[in-house]
């Protein structure tokens, strides 16, 4: 069998078959992505939007804003969490300096045994 990534394999094999990409089509979604969260950041008058793990990141991606994930424990089962951080173009070094204050702030960075134990097998 062949060895796959957990999530989204499949998403990834479809789209090396692609041979021409609708442009126009592409260029619609990101203008639409950074419509919609351009209206979500001054309606609400914020700098950067937080998330647990991976649940939002599909349209930041898609509106290629930059994007940061910053471990802080385990689940119940023992598994890693992390929350993740965006925030509009060309605020990078904003959005690193929010994810380190987060991360010296929660002091909840950890290596997980339950992750380590499926490594090892």
């Amino acid at each position: 069998l062949p060895r796959r990534a957990k999530y989204g394999q499949g998403l990834l094999e479809d789209a090396a078959r692609v041979k021409e990409p609708d442009r126009a089509l592409i260029e619609k979604a990101v203008q639409e992505a950074q419509k919609h969260i351009r209206a979500l950041v001054q309606s609400h008058f914020i700098n950067a939007i937080a998330f647990i793990g991976e649940e939002g990141v599909t349209i930041p991606c898609l509106a290629g804003y930059p994007m940061v994930t910053v471990p802080y424990g385990a689940d119940n089962e023992g598994y890693p969490l992390g929350a993740t951080f965006f925030a509009m173009a060309g605020q990078d070094e904003f959005l690193m300096n929010l994810a380190y204050a987060f991360e010296q702030g929660t002091i909840l960075r950890m290596i997980p045994e339950k992750y380590l134990q499926n490594e090892q097998r």
